[in-house]
């Protein structure tokens, strides 16, 4: 795994080898990136990576510049990992939060233009997931919520959703937030 673009382009991660882990791929993340170039100008984003395992995503926001990046995870390899890359690349825009996805989303505060979610394959609550988070008022108007999921698994009925790509065996769902949840 490696930082795609942006000021540590071509950076190695070195994640510690995870059992439940399975880290977004270089091509996945080149083909997502490349759909929010092209809607958000990422140097102006708040971001929230829920589920940030190995932090491929998160650090790849933080490589282009987001204002501030948020990475929930409940793993302790996962949390000690981040924090040595945090402290080895000196980064004032990455907080990390050590806690469950879901007592986070009880619990949070803050506002994000971008929640980006990875959950572990057969999560329980991943059709509920959606819900969940554009509920908690943790993203803004107009926010994006980008869910990744194995390639099987649809969303298309769910009246948020707006967008699914597919790349290998895994797809990104895309959600955005209607007026009347987010001002809630």
């Amino acid at each position: 795994m490696r930082i795609i673009s942006g000021q540590f382009r071509g950076r190695r991660l070195n994640a510690p080898r995870l059992p439940h882990t399975r880290p977004t791929t270089d091509f996945a993340r080149t083909a997502l990136f490349n759909i929010l170039n092209h809607h958000w100008n990422l140097t102006s984003v708040r971001v929230l990576d829920l589920f940030a395992g190995a932090g491929s995503v998160a650090l790849e926001f933080v490589s282009r510049g987001a204002v501030a990046v948020t990475a929930v995870d409940n793993d302790a390899l996962c949390i000690r990992h981040l924090q040595r890359i945090n402290a080895q690349w000196s980064l004032s825009n990455f907080q990390i939060v050590h806690a469950a996805v879901e007592q986070f989303l009880e619990h949070a505060s803050g506002r994000y233009d971008i929640v980006f979610a990875d959950p572990p394959h057969g999560y329980e609550g991943l059709q509920q997931l959606p819900d969940r988070i554009l509920a908690s008022g943790l993203l803004y108007p107009r926010g994006w919520l980008i869910l990744e999921t194995p390639r099987k698994v649809s969303f298309a009925d769910h009246p948020t959703h707006f967008d699914q790509r597919q790349y290998g065996q895994i797809a990104f769902h895309f959600f955005s937030v209607p007026r009347s949840i987010s001002a809630g």
